[in-house]
């Protein structure tokens, strides 16, 4: 059986057509208009999250736990470090319900990693985490 070639040899493997370019046209036109939208001081891309910073980070990274939750196995009153500074990293990356594993030791609760489990992970029941959402500066005037 032979095979036979259709077409010229010498078109071949060429692209045809301008669909490349009116694709990039696009990708430019909304490239410059979120351009556009960053230089416009009418608008607020912040829309006021820098402004409750102080209301969910610690400048000391010291915490303590909003009185409405309970973690289990956080002592009522503990004061939760956060050496590491991760609750102002979670923050700073708009991910300021994210849950912190840790450690107690005694009525201190040392905050030790950012949980990567989600709710269909094995082990995520077990895993002993305080939701970010919960810590409240102890500098914060938010209302305990």
């Amino acid at each position: 059986m032979a095979f036979k070639m259709k077409g010229s040899p010498a078109k071949m493997g060429t692209i045809k057509g301008t669909s490349g370019y009116a694709s990039a046209l696009k990708n430019a036109s909304a490239l410059k208009q979120v351009v556009e939208e960053k230089n416009d001081p009418i608008i607020d891309l912040n829309d006021g999250y820098e402004e409750d910073r102080p209301d969910f980070v610690s400048k000391s990274n010291t915490y303590t736990l909003h009185e409405e939750y309970g973690v289990e196995g956080v002592p009522k009153g503990a004061v939760i470090k956060d050496p590491k500074g991760l609750v102002g990293k979670q923050f700073d990356e708009r991910t300021p319900d994210a849950n912190f594993t840790y450690t107690v030791k005694g009525n201190v609760v040392t905050i030790t990693g950012v949980s990567t489990l989600s709710e269909d992970d094995p082990g995520y029941e077990d895993e002993k985490v305080i939701f970010g959402q919960e810590l409240v500066p102890v500098e914060s005037e938010r209302p305990l």
